[in-house]
């Protein structure tokens, strides 16, 4: 009939000795062994009356889905997930939980773990729909970084509702702290560093992501820089040493640009920060 596609078989999955078929969205039909699916998944129950091979199981998924989530319901080696998009990927994920395959939804897990980074408001909505409370704490501080107006775009209404709190949240309280900022003013030496610090953390509720540079000390006009034992470098200026301190004479010969000479100390970074 005009207009009808035609469905073709799987080259994978075409055993003739299988009692169960399915179709893709986009027809591509999958033998399966009923067996196999019954010993690996939940989720494939056939409908009521369907006993044949020749009853096909109409699915919502493509066929590039279906061809790696079927792979899991045999004694195999899985399929290679760091070759395929991202998006056939979360394609998987999702059918894996939605049929309940369980040797899929365990890899998929460890695999969404390594790509948070790179898509984090996908693995928070996906941890977020499917329970996986390890995976939500990695995502949520990466998923600070969307703007209001982002989140609005991508998550669904529950997470956005959560979302828009917590920056109301936060806003608020960046606000109480300018207010004591306001009230009780630094020291003109330190107003500089201070209000660097406010402006970085009013930047964005990300800004908690890197507290090493919203807590940095690094002021342009410093003249003497130190680094800690692990490495990290303290741009500090000489007169404040001079005011608190008797033990920071700068070694003779050193520098007063910054950058160009480097006090080393045998303290950690921790410790020099406080």
């Amino acid at each position: 009939m005009a207009g009808v596609a035609q469905s073709v078989t799987s080259d994978r999955f075409c055993a003739q000795d299988a009692d169960m078929t399915f179709e893709s969205c986009d027809h591509v039909l999958f033998r399966v062994h009923r067996k196999n699916l019954d010993s690996t998944s939940e989720g494939f129950s056939p409908p009521s009356g369907t006993t044949a091979s020749n009853e096909i199981v109409q699915l919502s998924e493509r066929a590039e889905i279906l061809n790696l989530l079927f792979q899991y319901a045999y004694p195999q080696r899985p399929p290679d997930l760091t070759s395929i998009p991202f998006e056939v990927f979360t394609g998987l994920a999702e059918a894996a939980e939605k049929y309940q395959m369980f040797a899929a939804m365990e890899i998929c897990r460890m695999a969404t773990k390594a790509v948070y980074n790179d898509h984090p408001f996908e693995v928070l909505l996906y941890s977020t729909r499917h329970g996986y409370p390890e995976l939500m704490t990695l995502a949520q501080g990466r998923a600070l970084e969307l703007s209001p107006a982002d989140a609005f775009k991508y998550f669904p209404p529950a997470v956005y509702i959560a979302f828009t709190r917590y920056h109301a949240q936060w806003t608020e309280m960046v606000k109480y702290a300018s207010v004591c900022f306001q009230d009780e003013p630094p020291c003109p030496s330190h107003e500089g560093c201070v209000l660097g610090f406010y402006q970085r953390l009013n930047a964005n509720p990300a800004s908690l992501l890197d507290l090493d540079a919203l807590f940095a000390v690094c002021a342009a006009d410093s003249d003497i820089t130190f680094e800690s034992s692990d490495h990290v470098l303290f741009l500090i200026h000489r007169k404040n040493l001079e005011t608190h301190s008797e033990g920071f004479a700068p070694p003779s010969g050193t520098l007063s640009a910054p950058g160009q000479e480097i006090v080393q100390l045998s303290e950690s970074a921790a410790v020099l920060d406080l």
